[in-house]
């Protein structure tokens, strides 16, 4: 977390790829600092209709030095798509063994909506031994809704996954909820 995480680097690589103005607020990012966090999840398929349709709920829970929370919420995926223990959506579409995938192609749309409950992020907070000075902080919300909607792709070793996350105010002192996307690709190579 902090400087050495290379996140002002990232974030300047892409706005300039993408013709964006630079973001000047870096000089008030939180402190270096290393973390460990411990997580859980359980995850289960509640219902699951001739392979088109099914519901996930989740429940997570994370706690260390640099996250502490827990979160529920469910998935509900349309399309073509792979059992929990093998799929592109939890990173588990493997090429070969007892989870091996049994279709040749992935390809679904989901939603995810889920409350986060924190008691503490590193990220608004500074870090649990390094708050720093010169960082802008704040308190975290108790209370985080958040809404995912997604497209999900995967056949043979390739993977992909197309995002947009709609997230309230995840600090006391944020103005307004945010919006934000993500795109992950994946190569397996054996």
């Amino acid at each position: 977390m902090g400087n050495a995480s290379l996140g002002e680097a990232l974030q300047n690589s892409y706005h300039k790829l993408f013709g964006f103005k630079r973001f000047e607020g870096w000089k008030y990012q939180v402190r270096n600092d290393i973390g460990i966090n411990v997580n859980a999840s359980f995850i289960q398929t509640l219902f699951n209709y001739q392979g088109l349709f099914k519901v996930v709920p989740i429940a997570e829970a994370t706690l260390g030095t640099h996250f502490t929370n827990a979160r529920a919420g469910a998935i509900f995926c349309v399309g073509s798509y792979e059992s929990n223990k093998s799929t592109a959506l939890f990173n588990t579409r493997v090429s070969s063994g007892y989870a091996a995938p049994k279709k040749k192609i992935e390809l679904f749309m989901y939603a995810y909506p889920s409350v986060l409950v924190q008691a503490y992020n590193a990220t608004l907070q500074g870090g649990l031994f390094n708050k720093g000075n010169g960082a802008i902080l704040a308190n975290p919300e108790t209370w985080v809704f958040e809404q995912r909607w997604g497209i999900c792709f995967a056949g043979n070793r390739f993977s992909s996954r197309i995002e947009l996350i709609h997230q309230s105010k995840e600090a006391t002192s944020q103005l307004q909820a945010q919006n934000y996307g993500s795109l992950q690709m994946g190569f397996r190579m054996f």
